[in-house]
């Protein structure tokens, strides 16, 4: 398990960790051909896989797709080790992953494909990628246990048409396995590492059992532990450099997680089928991973670093699936709930203005000595209903036509606390227009966030001359509304907007072994409105939608003895009325549409079976990212680099496994991934510069098939 610091000036990894992993299955899964995560000691190294995914909402080969598609399965996850996405996102051209703020819950993790991000970390902005369990849509990043996880599909490009809001960048959708009504199997991970620089001790425990209740029914259970330690240390100094003791702690930068998963299959007849599922996960997380280079190694001045942040999640599911004969009727109901508790810092920013108003209002100076800090808490609500119709995929003609409806609230207590402030505050909120509460409460971000969104979407495809051209023709009508509530409970942002968006490619199939495609496509990301500010500019607002345009062309090429594959893209995205951040003149940010980017950029992926038993597979990704048009308001000069845009992403791995009698096996792995350096931020500065780095990892595997279980030891840089 690799952690990576968001350093200030330059991104580097820890050092070496050793891990020893022990699997163990009670029989061989009915479901191994499915690209179990778990078990895959018996499949051949002899030939590529061939993989299934549901990228345009049927199943298809990903081979024959026409689109950039790239598949990490579980048994892929298994064979480099991998314990979460970043272990695992390096492998993926044109996708970059950064964890730049551990302790905000999640919120801090940012996922940008080719490019198509405003910035690093949290911010006002929502994502720009799409990201699914399974039918469940996730509002922020989801980073789930890979126990269970059948695989990994990260759409590249804008998904808009089938996906919405969200995926002008891409789609990452998290497939778990199904219940199976013909075996019962178990099984059982337990991995055991070290970091260096980490006073604690990692460990991640998972398992899951496959439970056939009758010829029509199963249940799947499957749950997760991850203790990872920290290897950042907080002195609990602030920007005048005095030491709290409350905020001083080693390695505070740790995460616990905990996960369940159930699945239960129902077949009511032989053409209806209901799968509901469940899902809940914990998480305990300490600081972010950031360290001052002028103090001892993985230092940090974090002043809430040793707080714990809390994330915990709930989602269901109700899938029911219909065949008509002539084509399926779908039916996919969420509901998400995700609350927070994220601990803040806010002494830098707001403290000297504080005491500034405080030292006026009294006549002297004061000096608050204690940290300034948010104990901010947030629920969100989510209700999705998707409901499509498609065909059976038969003949030159087929479709897939959708309803999409979505929900959701959300609800922020987030109170400024300035401990020592209750003998001013009543004056320096009259200051502000404000009635004050005589508490160290300096003021609330407090608010609700309601969004709503209705949208009809769909597909035709036509199959000519002898199937070796395909045509598809895709769109999406969407009305969405965004509705915000101040802290008073007064209605302060109403924003809504109705528009469409549209896709065509067009796909040569030569041969049974090629497939050449280009596609023009569009994609948007739902606007919104402003929290209010003091004295707003003349430009303070609701924020429209930013859409963007895209221009792919690509080909997929198998080799005729299924032991060579690749594919090769080439796109040009023209993004417009950007999102973009402006610093009022009371120095508080807002957002508004400004600023044109252009991204274009190379993707190359293959897999080999170079020789008996040995497989070799890796990515390179070429990433040019530049503002087209100005915006001096905001700091944004035309040519600039966009945040987050390595110029080259490279990864390579190779394992071969090695016969040692009696049915025993070793199998030694190497796994290796290059990012160019690149930047934090939007705008004027770039933000934090974030050097070239590789990862270099080593493992071998030991593993008896006949028994079922394996052993892997690792090193991971």
């Amino acid at each position: 398990m690799t952690m990576l610091p968001h350093a200030p000036e330059r991104l580097r990894p820890t050092g070496a960790v050793l891990l020893i992993t022990l699997f163990v299955a009670a029989q061989q899964p009915s479901y191994a051909q499915d690209s179990n995560a778990d078990q895959d000691n018996s499949a051949s190294l002899e030939e590529i896989e061939e993989i299934i995914v549901t990228a345009r909402k049927r199943e298809e080969s990903l081979s024959k797709v026409p689109s950039s598609i790239s598949a990490v399965t579980g048994a892929n996850l298994e064979e480099i080790g991998a314990g979460s996405f970043a272990d695992y996102a390096g492998t993926v051209p044109g996708l970059i992953f950064q964890d730049a703020q551990i302790g905000s819950a999640g919120r801090g993790q940012t996922v940008v494909i080719r490019g198509v991000t405003t910035g690093l970390g949290p911010s006002g902005f929502q994502s720009t990628v799409a990201v699914y369990l399974d039918d469940i849509p996730l509002q922020t990043f989801f980073d789930p246990e890979i126990a269970g996880i059948q695989r990994v599909e990260v759409l590249r490009g804008p998904q808009g048409t089938l996906y919405g809001d969200r995926s002008m960048g891409g789609a990452i959708k998290y497939i778990t396995k199904e219940p199976s009504i013909s075996q019962f199997s178990s099984s059982i991970f337990l991995g055991v590492s070290e970091t260096d620089k980490s006073p604690d001790t990692n460990y991640r425990l998972r398992g899951s059992v496959n439970l056939p209740l009758s010829d029509r029914s199963a249940l799947l259970l499957v749950g997760a532990l991850n203790n990872r330690g920290g290897y950042v240390d907080s002195d609990g100094s602030d920007t005048a450099d005095f030491v709290d003791t409350n905020y001083v702690a080693d390695g505070f930068n740790s995460r616990d997680v905990t996960q369940l998963r159930g699945k239960y299959l129902l077949n009511a007849t032989d053409n209806l089928e209901f799968l509901v599922t469940g899902y809940y996960e914990e998480n305990d997380i300490g600081g972010g991973a950031v360290y001052d280079p002028s103090k001892p190694e993985f230092t940090t001045t974090n002043l809430f670093g040793a707080d714990t942040n809390t994330r915990e999640t709930s989602a269901f599911n109700l899938r029911v699936r219909y065949d008509l004969g002539w084509g399926q009727l779908y039916s996919s109901s969420s509901y998400l709930k995700d609350e927070t508790q994220i601990i803040i810092a806010l002494t830098p920013q707001f403290s000297p203005f504080v005491e500034l108003v405080a030292s006026r209002v009294a006549g002297m100076p004061v000096d608050f000595r204690e940290p300034m800090r948010t104990d901010e808490r947030v629920e969100a609500k989510t209700l999705t209903q998707e409901v499509r119709l498609s065909s059976n995929n038969d003949g030159y003609f087929n479709y897939l036509v959708g309803l999409y409806y979505t929900e959701a609230d959300n609800t922020t207590i987030a109170p400024a606390i300035q401990p020592g402030l209750a003998p001013w505050n009543n004056t320096v909120a009259a200051l502000f227009g404000l009635t004050g509460d005589g508490t160290d409460v300096a003021f609330n971000f407090n608010g609700v966030t309601e969004v709503s969104e209705l949208a009809v979407f769909g597909e035709v495809r036509f199959d000519f001359a002898d199937d070796k051209l395909q045509l598809t023709l895709g769109g999406r009508f969407f009305d969405y509304e965004n509705t915000g509530f101040g802290p008073t409970g007064i209605r302060d942002r109403d924003a809504s907007e109705s528009s469409s968006i549209f896709r065509a490619s067009l796909a040569w199939f030569p041969n049974t072994y090629v497939t050449v495609f280009g596609q023009v496509s569009e994609g948007y990301r739902a606007g919104g409105g402003n929290i209010p500010i003091p004295d707003p500019p003349a430009n303070f607002g609701n924020v429209d939608a930013d859409t963007l345009n895209n221009y792919q062309v690509g080909v997929k090429f198998r080799s005729r003895n299924n032991r060579f594959g690749a594919a090769l893209a080439a796109y040009l995205i023209d993004w417009e009325d950007i999102q973009t951040t402006f610093l009022s003149p009371g120095n508080f940010f807002f957002l508004d549409n400004a600023g044109a980017a252009e991204t274009s950029g190379v993707e190359l992926e293959f897999t080999s079976n170079p020789f008996r038993n040995a497989v070799l597979s890796g990515s390179i990704a070429y990433l040019k990212a530049e503002l087209s048009e100005a915006v001096p308001a905001a700091g944004l000069v035309k040519g600039q680099r966009l945040p987050a845009t390595p110029e080259y992403t490279a990864s390579l791995h190779l394992r071969e496994r090695f016969s040692i009698g009696k049915g025993y096996s070793v199998e030694p792995g190497l796994f290796w991934t290059y990012r160019d350096k690149s930047f934090t931020a939007f705008g004027e500065g770039q933000g934090q510069l974030l050097d070239s780095f590789y990862r270099l990892n080593v493992s071998v595997l030991f593993s008896n098939e006949a028994s079922g279980w394996s052993l892997r030891l690792f090193a991971d840089n």
